[in-house]
């Protein structure tokens, strides 16, 4: 199916809300006069690149509840300041691993983007939050689960390909899927932030204990994932 390729870079202009003083690029947030203007300038040239080689990700491919979020107008993940594109890797046996690694990465996001959209229409991201809730809610869980597997196939990435020349592909794919995993993990807590007025009580400290419980796994899964990759490509 898909795999995301957004640059880790390029990626944390969706990960980190803006503060509402700044309705803008996340990562220029803070900015000011000729700074500012080089720094979204730069955004703006890499989002165009980003729009170029990947697809919108479908809001109703995190939860069918999102469904009406699809349409190219109002789809949260095709707007500039959340952008999350995907590609197709060219590899099958990664499709599974990596439709879950954009999944929790669009957990991230919407939760960032619910969070924006509370300053200004409270009700409808009350909506939004009570169904994105339950996947905050098992995040740890979701993100033990892909990153076991994302190991699993650094140790392999022969397994992965029919030919030895396909090789480096795989283990550049994999690498894409790690990185993912990494941003997603780190930017976590933030995307809690964001969207903690909203959700409460039981429901809101089960989220906030699963996000840090997914932060650890991710980042032990990740680092041996990369040493495996790293020694591959000695």
């Amino acid at each position: 199916m898909r795999l995301s390729l957004t640059a880790l870079a390029v990626a944390t202009l969706s990960f980190t809300l803006a503060t509402p003083a700044y309705a803008g690029f996340a990562a220029c947030a803070g900015k000011e006069g000729s700074k500012l203007e080089k720094c979204e300038a730069k955004e703006v040239k890499s989002l165009a690149k980003l729009r170029a080689n990947t697809t919108p990700y479908k809001p109703s491919d995190l939860d069918k509840g999102f469904a009406s979020l699809d349409g190219d107008d109002v789809n949260p993940f095709n707007m500039d300041y959340h952008y999350f594109g995907v590609s197709d890797s060219g590899i099958k046996k990664l499709n599974d691993v990596a439709n879950s690694a954009n999944q929790l990465s669009a957990v991230v996001r919407m939760a960032n983007y619910i969070g924006e959209l509370n300053t200004t229409d409270a009700a409808a991201a009350t909506e939004l939050g009570g169904i994105l809730l339950p996947h905050l809610e098992g995040l740890d869980a979701q993100v033990q689960e892909v990153s076991a597997k994302a190991k699993k196939l650094a140790s392999n990435p022969n397994d992965l390909v029919d030919s030895p020349m396909e090789v480096p592909k795989a283990v550049g794919a994999v690498g894409t899927i790690v990185k993912q995993l990494a941003s997603t993990a780190t930017s976590a807590p933030g995307a809690l932030k964001a969207i903690m007025p909203i959700a409460k009580g039981a429901g809101a400290a089960a989220a906030e204990q699963a996000v840090g419980d997914a932060t650890g796994a991710a980042g032990d899964a990740v680092s041996e994932a990369t040493e495996s990759l790293e020694n591959l490509k000695k």
